[in-house]
């Protein structure tokens, strides 16, 4: 279990926004120290009578004090924006901080938000799933042809690629049960409603994992654990595979990689390998002391 801190970013007129983000920084620097895994921000524009700093340029405020913190958007507005726009500025937040970005997503809900970006509100479910394919696209094309209902682009080319590949990982919030299938569809995970009762989010997650297993994916994640438990490394990423008749997953790699990594203690690490939030394998990794450069292949995996 991994445990994050939402950082409260609306603060009240009266206050002095330059000693507001000194506490921030504070607090973070706290957080880093006492183990927490990551940082959470919230996303709103013109919000009427709290000041509010924009997450992107906050979290990359912050970012030198995290530690191997990850930084997480809960959420980003992206509806309101643009594929090159959300692509480019994320990319960017993802290069500061050395690929720790996890890019939390939501439709948005306040009128005045839509109006003020020159968005209709009525489009925001078909501006979303499109802008999110495109965007996506420009993190992992080197040349984007494009013409949708929402956007046009014409040979656009995003040269500054983020650290993680193909993409940071990208988490949908949700509320309703569409959304819950839209999570599915097109993220890397899902961000529950934290009013719902405990009902409703088990039955929620439900559909959620049916439509997970409809569209064939399942999530895989790599974390590096040196000798003392510590993790150097973690990546996460989908791996389309479909679920196979018999019900068990079978995957023949070989999956070879290659790591540059400060190694600060030398003996056996491991290279843990999740699929779908269940333990696979776990590979042992011989390691020196300084920057070592490893090969560990995983031949089969059979759940």
């Amino acid at each position: 279990m991994k445990f994050g801190l939402i950082l409260n970013t609306q603060f009240v007129a009266e206050e002095d926004p330059v000693v507001k983000v000194r506490d921030l920084v504070e607090q973070v620097r706290l957080a880093r120290d006492h183990g927490f895994d990551s940082i959470c921000v919230s996303h709103h524009y013109l919000l009427t009578p709290f000041q509010m700093p924009q997450p992107l340029p906050i979290l990359g405020r912050l970012a030198p004090e995290t530690g191997r913190m990850r930084l997480v958007t809960n959420i980003f507005l992206l509806t309101i924006h643009t594929p090159a726009y959300v692509a480019e500025q994320v990319a960017t937040l993802d290069v500061l901080t050395e690929g720790r970005v996890t890019f939390g997503v939501g439709l948005g809900y306040r009128p005045e938000e839509f109006e003020a970006m020159g968005v209709e509100m009525k489009t925001r479910v078909s501006r979303f799933v499109e802008l999110l394919e495109v965007a996506k696209r420009l993190w992992t094309e080197d040349v984007v042809i494009h013409r949708g209902r929402h956007f046009t682009l014409t040979n656009a080319s995003l040269t500054l690629k983020p650290v993680q590949r193909p993409h940071p990982p990208i988490w949908i919030a949700a509320s309703n049960d569409p959304a819950f299938e839209r999570a599915a569809r097109y993220g890397d995970g899902v961000l529950i409603n934290p009013h719902a009762s405990l009902k409703t989010v088990e039955r929620q997650m439900g559909l959620y994992r049916r439509a997970l297993d409809e569209a064939g994916h399942h999530r895989v994640t790599l974390t590096w654990v040196s000798p003392d438990g510590s993790e150097l490394w973690t990546s996460s990423g989908d791996l389309e595979i479909g679920p196979p008749p018999t019900g068990a997953i079978e995957m023949d790699f070989p999956l070879i990689l290659t790591f540059d990594l400060p190694i600060p203690i030398a003996g056996t690490h491991r290279l843990n390998v999740v699929i779908d939030d269940e333990l696979q394998a776990e590979v042992p990794i011989h390691a020196r002391v300084g920057g070592a450069r490893m090969a560990p292949a995983v031949s089969s995996l059979v759940s």
